[in-house]
């Protein structure tokens, strides 16, 4: 009982943190989105909803950035993952195997983590 409850709590503090993540904190992400995705030939897709927001944002930084989705195939791409704050790796893990199941040929999840010792935020790679 107490993984569940743990387990809980994670889930709504990682949901907590996403739907508060706007302004100046959704900037800072989608900048290290935009420059990451510069570092190679990197196309984004979300993981979930916060990522879609953190993928809106780092477009209209640059309109240049490539985008993709699972409704075609990802034959020969590089796709970089965009998620919020997770409470687990299932949604990462899943998106992951059905990215290279469509054919990308390299996938690198991007995520929220909290600096602990800043008690800012900050992207994982």
């Amino acid at each position: 009982m107490a993984n569940s409850l743990s387990l809980l709590s994670q889930v709504y503090r990682a949901q907590t943190k996403n739907s508060a993540l706007a302004g100046p904190s959704l900037s800072a992400v989608a900048q290290h989105v935009v420059d990451q995705s510069q570092r190679g030939e990197w196309y984004l897709l979300a993981v979930d909803r916060t990522g879609e927001r953190i993928i809106g944002a780092a477009l209209s930084l640059d309109s240049d950035l490539k985008t993709v989705d699972t409704s075609a195939r990802l034959d020969g791409l590089h796709v970089l993952l965009v998620a919020g704050y997770v409470a687990g790796n299932v949604a990462i893990d899943f998106k992951i195997e059905l990215a290279i199941r469509l054919g990308a040929t390299q996938v690198r999840p991007v995520f929220l983590t909290d600096d602990v010792d800043s008690n800012t935020s900050s992207l994982c790679l």
